[in-house]
């Protein structure tokens, strides 16, 4: 499992393909951060791992390869989330790229929720977002934000920190 994380760090050689394939690369971070992870499920029971999607179509239809894999024993459901009262019922919300106060809203609207907020945002991480992707020499590059990952109840493994770009405490 760790190679298949070391995998998804590898940078996207050709410029030209980084639009291309940035939300590919993203994608596969996604699913690999929320494997990585240990989730309290106790806030939503049932057999089924939303991931919303949330004021962003940059990630089109990459995302959609998710749905149906597993996590945990639970099956991936991708949704478009309509209304940020939606964003309680996911277990990961990825935003699009939003100011700092708008991290910083939906920061306090995941909190005790059980939901890991994802974006790319410059600084996500570090104003309130779970985890925040950011591009460093032409590959895609996480940072977590561990505080607000406590108080959404989602506790980062090492193995998974030890990737990160930065850790916030």
């Amino acid at each position: 499992m760790a190679a298949s994380m070391a995998v998804a760090c590898l940078s996207v050689v050709n410029p030209a393909f980084a639009v291309d394939r940035e939300h590919q690369v993203k994608t596969g971070f996604i699913f690999s951060i929320a494997k990585f992870c240990e989730w309290d499920f106790s806030k939503r029971p049932g057999n089924r791992f939303i991931v919303g999607v949330y004021r962003t179509k940059a990630y089109d239809l990459d995302i959609d390869v998710l749905n149906g894999k597993t996590i945990f024993g639970r099956s991936v459901v991708v949704e478009e989330i309509k209304s940020e009262a939606d964003i309680p019922n996911c277990q990961i919300v990825v935003l699009g790229d939003v100011g700092v106060e708008v991290i910083r809203h939906y920061a306090s609207l995941c909190k005790n929720s059980g939901t890991m907020l994802i974006g790319e945002s410059e600084g996500f991480a570090k104003y309130g977002g779970t985890v925040g992707f950011i591009l460093e020499g032409g590959a895609v590059r996480f940072q977590v934000n561990l505080q607000t990952a406590q108080l959404d109840h989602v506790t980062f493994r090492s193995k998974l920190l030890i990737l990160a770009e930065q850790v916030y405490k």
